[in-house]
């Protein structure tokens, strides 16, 4: 007897099966602006997934399906720095949704000119989402607030990572 382990989902080449037509389907949602602190201009978006396709997206074991950004000046231009990736955390099922945070971050040298940052899906060494589907990413105003001391860089920053009110098993202001 031969058994296989082979599955033809795994996690490790099922982002490569998810057939380009179905980003049709695949949606996102984001924040109409996002606040940068400190001295890295970093910030926290929840971005949700909408999977209104006949397939499960699955990011891969690699990460090969993630977040990241472009970064857009006053006129909607592109600037030339890619952002940060921010890899997709769980499997999104047909016909589900997953929030989840994405971290962005802007160089010193180029907070000035950017205006904006275009949040969409990257499929790792194969292609953006937006280059299938233009209409698929989404573009959040970015607010500089500048570095803030130690302390309120920190609340800022958990003001984000954390929803008011909502228990998270920290000992922190909200939980």
């Amino acid at each position: 007897w031969l058994m296989s382990t082979a599955a033809p989902n795994r996690p490790e080449t099922a982002s490569a099966s998810f057939p380009r037509e179905a980003w049709r389907q695949v949606t996102l949602e984001a924040p109409g602006e996002l606040a940068l602190y400190g001295a890295q201009n970093r910030g926290f978006l929840d971005v949700t997934v909408a999977n209104d396709s006949a397939q499960a997206l699955i990011p891969g074991a690699d990460h090969t399906i993630a977040f990241s950004f472009r970064l857009l000046d006053q006129r909607g231009e592109i600037l030339p720095l890619e952002g940060i990736r921010t890899p997709l955390t769980r499997v999104i099922e047909a016909g589900t949704r997953h929030t989840q945070k994405v971290a962005v971050s802007i160089p010193t040298e180029h907070i000035e000119a950017a205006a904006a940052v275009r949040i969409g899906l990257v499929h790792e060494g194969q292609y953006w989402v937006e280059s299938l589907y233009p209409e698929h990413p989404r573009t959040v105003k970015i607010e500089p607030c500048g570095d803030l001391d130690s302390l309120d860089a920190r609340l800022a920053a958990a003001g984000q990572l954390w929803q008011s009110g909502k228990g998270n098993g920290l000992r922190w202001p909200y939980g």
